[in-house]
């Protein structure tokens, strides 16, 4: 006899999976707002900085829908390069009184 689909769907394997998520998604906020708090980054720079990367991850697919990922690509990748230069470490000038 064949099984009944009810039982073998995957329906209950998929609800007790999203039973799981909400979880361990409160887990990892938790363990990342103490990383935050751990290192003396405000909340508020770290949810603006969450806030600009998916703005720039929604400009980049759009952009990529619009113009087409061989136009695209190549000033993303000069965008990298770009913030990778400017985030890169300073020495300090001791040179001036």
């Amino acid at each position: 006899p064949r099984p009944s689909s009810a039982t073998h769907d995957g329906t209950e394997a998929l609800r007790s999976l999203k039973s799981l998520e909400l979880p361990f998604f409160f887990l990892a906020i938790s363990l990342i707002l103490k990383a935050i708090e751990e290192f003396g980054m405000p909340v508020t720079s770290f949810a603006l900085l969450v806030l600009a990367s998916v703005a720039a991850a929604v400009l980049a697919l759009w952009a990529m829908s619009s113009w087409g990922v061989l136009t695209v690509l190549p000033v993303l990748l000069l965008l990298v390069l770009f913030g990778r230069w400017a985030a890169a470490p300073m020495p300090h000038d001791d040179s001036h009184p």
